[in-house]
This record gives C-alpha cells, structure tokens and sequence, in this order.
C-alpha cells in the first residue's frame, strides 16, 4: 500500500513537471515567432544581441546575448550583421526543437496517464514509446549537423548528439518491454 501511494506521488509529480515542460514550450515558440515578428518592424532593436555559437551542432539553440555597448565577444558577431536567411534558418531550427520538445513530452505525458489510471502494459503505450522514437529520430537528424552562410563563407558543422540517439533506443527498448507486457497481461487476463 505504501509502495503504491509513493508511486502514485511519483507519477503525479512527473505529470506536473510535463505540464511546466509542455507551457514552457509554448512560451518558448511564442517568443520564437514574436522575436521573428519584431525583428521584421525594427531590426535596429536587436544590433546589441550577439550571437556566439548558434551555429554549433546539437539539440537546442543557445549563443544568444543581449550586451551592452557595442563591444562584441571575439567568438560572436552581431545579429544585425547576419542575413534574413540566417535568422529564418535559425528561426526553424529552434522552432523544431521546440516542437520536439512538445511532442516528446506530450507522449511521455500520455503514457504517466495510462500508468496513473492503472494501465501501463496497454498497447497505447507501446505505440506512444514508438511516437518518442520516431521524434528522436527527427530530433537526432537536426541536432547532427548545423550550418552558417556569413560574408559569403559557407561553413557546416556535424556532431553525434548522442542525447536523441540514446532516446530513440531507449524508447525502442521501451516499446518492446511494453509490448511484451502487453502480451503477458493479455493471456493472463485469458486464463482467468
């Protein structure tokens, strides 16, 4: 009894945590898409950001710095001195891991659910662990390589992100343990 109250503690913790992950996300895009929109009416407001290792490879988008004065790092440029291509590119990178982020959590999210309510060898379950994978994918491709086009000189860069590539075999592990699970509840359920 108290092994299931402190389960129960658990999942409903981790289901509030998903709900943070989950607005956070979409705050994170709004701001994504309004920066976009503020930047086309004055561009003039963002010649103090600097921009630093936005065009590393890897999951997410970081490099950004608001400073003050006009002196630039010796690894950063300014983002007014980069093109509209540039920004939009940078614009769908995060955008898409963003929504990877949304997905992946919104799925992990379905599955604490079905746990929660006492069914967690279900075969919902073994298809959402196969929906993370799928995003993992996705989220492996992006974060393996990034790119720039800066004063006419074209640089790409590659990385083995192994945080998505460990995902996506997890949650192939997951799906299988699940459906076997799911296999074994179904002929109990038989024998009775």
């Amino acid at each position: 009894m108290l092994c299931q109250m402190i389960q129960n503690r658990v999942i409903k913790i981790a289901l509030k945590i998903s709900k943070l992950i989950l607005g956070i996300c979409v705050l994170a895009g709004v701001a994504f898409v309004g920066f976009v929109i503020h930047w086309h009416m004055s561009p003039k407001s963002y010649e103090a950001v600097e921009v630093s290792q936005v065009f590393k490879p890897g999951f997410g988008v970081n490099g950004f710095h608001w400073v003050l004065g006009k002196k630039a790092s010796a690894q950063g440029l300014w983002l007014s001195d980069l093109s509209p291509l540039m920004i939009y590119w940078l614009l769908l990178r995060g955008l898409i891991f963003i929504v990877l982020s949304f997905l992946i959590t919104q799925a992990f999210q379905r599955i604490l659910v079905s746990i929660h309510s006492i069914e967690t060898f279900h075969q919902n379950n073994v298809k959402q662990f196969k929906i993370i994978a799928q995003y993992g994918l996705i989220a492996f491709f992006f974060s393996f390589f990034n790119f720039s086009y800066i004063q006419g000189e074209f640089d790409i860069n590659f990385h083995l992100a192994t945080a998505p590539l460990l995902l996506t075999i997890s949650s192939y592990v997951l799906a299988e343990v699940f459906r076997e699970g799911n296999k074994l509840s179904e002929d109990q359920k038989l024998m009775i």
